[in-house]
């Protein structure tokens, strides 16, 4: 797993496994056979794709929307949670500002 401890400037797209314990500056799109796990910040958002696995323990702003992968959240997300597809997991812990739509 490729673990990195920076500031991503710009969107970026996540297709292998990857550790994130900095800030992505844009928006965050998980591919097939992307594994995300963010311990940062996603500072526009998230988008998990088919495929995809996305585990959230830090703070996203906006909206976070899973279209057919994997997701969790453990973390805090601004914005709202839709589930277009896939399966989504939200911890008892978590918080989601603007609600979850399935």
């Amino acid at each position: 797993m490729k673990i990195e401890e920076r500031v991503v400037r710009g969107d970026m797209k996540v297709s292998e496994p990857y550790a994130l314990k900095g800030l992505a500056a844009g928006h965050v799109e998980v591919e097939e056979g992307g594994d995300l796990q963010l311990f940062g910040t996603c500072a526009s958002g998230l988008t998990v794709h088919p495929g995809g696995r996305a585990v959230v323990y830090g703070f996203v702003a906006g909206d976070v929307v899973n279209k057919g992968g994997e997701l969790h959240i453990f973390g805090v997300v601004t914005g709202a949670l839709r589930e277009e597809g896939g399966s989504t997991n939200v911890d008892e812990g978590a918080v989601i500002a603007l609600g979850w739509a399935a």
